[in-house]
């Protein structure tokens, strides 16, 4: 059934809920860094997300110093 959905919608539609699922993801993944790191604020939580998707070395080439808590990266 959801295949069929999938099938009949036009290009626009999926984009458009391959956007909202990516936000959605996007929000999970923050969400769960605030869990990690209660008392960050929201810098901290840009740049500990920038160092996610990005890695260590562009985030830290793009944003310069990165939050650090003794581990060598967030990916672990």
């Amino acid at each position: 059934m959801f295949l069929d959905l999938v099938r009949r919608a036009t290009p626009g539609e999926r984009l458009t809920r391959a956007l909202e699922l990516s936000e959605t993801v996007r929000g999970f993944a923050e969400a769960g860094m605030r869990a990690r790191h209660p008392q960050a604020d929201d810098r901290e939580i840009f740049l500990r997300m920038a160092r996610l998707y990005l890695g260590d070395e562009l985030a830290r080439k793009v944003y310069g110093e990165l939050p650090t808590d003794g581990t060598q990266s967030e990916r672990t």
